[in-house]
C-alpha cells in the first residue's frame, strides 16, 4: 500500500513538473498573442515637439510593425524636468500595454536622492535606448559672446532655459558650470522647442541640450556652438571640446561622467514587474524598429542617430551608474556642492 502510494506522489509530482515547465516557444506565442488587437500607450514625458516627441513617435510608428494586431498610441505627459510622466510612468499595470522615454536627468535625480522621483531606476522594466547623442552649448547670435572666455568673463550670469529643475540640461548645466568657470541662471519651465525659441526672441542668451536637436537652430543662422560633451566624431570639426576647457581635473571628470551618462540617450522603459514573455516581445520589437531600413532612412533624414542598446544591457548600466559604491555618484555630488545648490549656478 505504501510503495503505492509513493508512486502515485511521484506520478503526481512529475505531471505537476511536467505542466509548469512550458516550452519557452509556447510561452512566447502566448505573449504574442496577448498583444493582439490592443494599444500600447506610449508615454512621452515632454510637450510634443521636442527630440522625445520625435524619437518615440517614429520609433512607435515602426514598433508596431512588429507586434502583430497592436496599435501603439503616443501620449505627452510633460511636467517638472520629465518628473509628471516618468512618475505616471512607473505606476502604470505591469501588463506590457505601457511604455516610455524620459530624459537621463532622472539619473541624476536619483543619485542626487532629489524630491519628486517616486520610484527606483533600477526597478523599471527596461525596454532599450535609441541613441547616443553628443551635448551641446549653444549661444544666441544676439549675445555678443563667440568663445567660452567671451561665457567667463560676462559680467553677470548667462539665462539659460531648461525643462524644470532635476532635468538633464538642468543639472548638467549646473555642472559645466563648475567645471568650466562661467555664470549661469538656469530658467526652468521650457519643453520641446520651447528653448530655441526663448533664444530666437532675445529672452534666453543661450541653451544647452543634444547635438541632433539643436544641429538645425544653429544651421539656420539662429546660434552658434560653443563647445561639445562627447561624440567628437559626430561634431563639426574643430569645435572645442567640454574636457579640454575643463578647468583642473575635477572638472575633467565631472564632464567624462556627463559623457558616460549622455551616451544613454533617449531611453525607453516600462514599469517593474512586465511579465518577461510580454517584456521580451517589446524589447524584441523595439529591437527591430531600430533597425528596419525604413526607420534607418527616416532618421538619416532627419538628422538624429540611431545607435540602440537592448533590456539587460541598458539596466546593466544604469544600475552600474545608481550603485552606492559609484564613483558618479561621488562626483556628481561634490560638482553640484561646489556650485551651489540645486537651481543655483548664479541663481535660479
Amino acid at each position: 500500500m505504501m510503495d503505492e502510494r509513493v508512486r502515485y506522489l511521484a506520478l503526481a509530482a512529475s505531471l505537476l513538473l511536467g505542466a509548469g515547465a512550458m516550452p519557452s516557444s509556447v510561452a512566447a506565442g502566448e505573449a504574442e498573442e496577448f498583444f493582439a488587437g490592443k494599444t500600447i500607450t506610449y508615454i512621452v514625458a515632454t510637450k510634443p515637439g521636442g527630440g522625445y516627441d520625435r524619437y518615440a513617435r517614429l520609433i512607435a510608428e515602426f514598433m508596431e510593425k512588429y507586434i502583430d494586431g497592436a496599435r501603439i498610441r503616443v501620449v505627452n505627459v510633460p511636467g517638472a524636468g520629465h518628473l509628471v510622466g516618468a512618475n505616471r510612468l512607473s505606476i502604470a499595470a505591469a501588463d506590457g500595454l505601457t511604455i516610455g522615454t524620459f530624459n537621463t536627468g532622472l539619473i541624476y535625480a536619483q543619485l542626487l536622492r532629489r524630491p519628486g522621483l517616486r520610484f527606483d531606476l533600477n526597478d523599471l522594466s527596461w525596454i532599450g535606448k535609441a541613441a547616443s547623442d553628443p551635448r551641446v552649448f549653444v549661444i544666441g547670435r544676439q549675445s555678443g559672446i563667440d568663445s567660452v572666455r567671451g561665457l567667463r568673463d560676462r559680467t553677470g550670469p548667462i539665462l539659460l532655459p531648461s525643462s524644470g529643475v532635476g532635468s538633464a540640461a538642468h543639472t548638467e548645466i549646473l555642472l559645466l558650470s563648475s567645471a568650466l568657470g562661467f555664470d549661469a541662471k538656469i530658467v526652468p519651465g521650457f519643453s520641446g522647442s520651447e528653448s530655441e525659441l526663448s533664444v530666437l526672441r532675445g529672452e534666453m542668451g543661450g541653451t544647452y541640450g543634444s547635438f541632433s536637436s539643436l544641429r538645425p537652430f544653429v544651421e539656420d543662422g539662429h546660434g552658434a556652438f560653443l563647445f561639445h560633451v562627447g561624440g567628437a566624431d559626430r561634431v563639426p570639426d574643430g569645435l572645442p571640446a567640454a574636457a579640454d576647457l575643463a578647468l583642473d581635473d575635477d572638472g575633467r571628470r565631472v564632464v567624462a561622467t556627463i559623457e558616460t551618462i549622455a551616451g544613454l540617450a533617449r531611453l525607453t522603459a516600462a514599469p517593474g514587474g512586465v511579465p518577461p514573455d510580454r517584456l521580451e516581445v517589446l524589447r524584441a520589437a523595439y529591437r527591430d524598429a531600430l533597425a528596419d531600413p525604413g526607420l534607418r532612412a527616416r532618421a538619416a533624414e532627419w538628422k538624429i542617430p540611431i545607435d540602440p542598446l537592448i533590456g539587460d544591457e541598458v539596466a546593466e548600466r544604469v544600475r552600474s551608474i545608481l550603485s552606492e559604491e559609484s564613483e558618479v555618484r561621488a562626483i556628481v555630488s561634490s560638482a553640484i556642492g561646489k556650485a551651489g545648490a540645486i537651481g543655483k549656478a548664479g541663481g535660479e
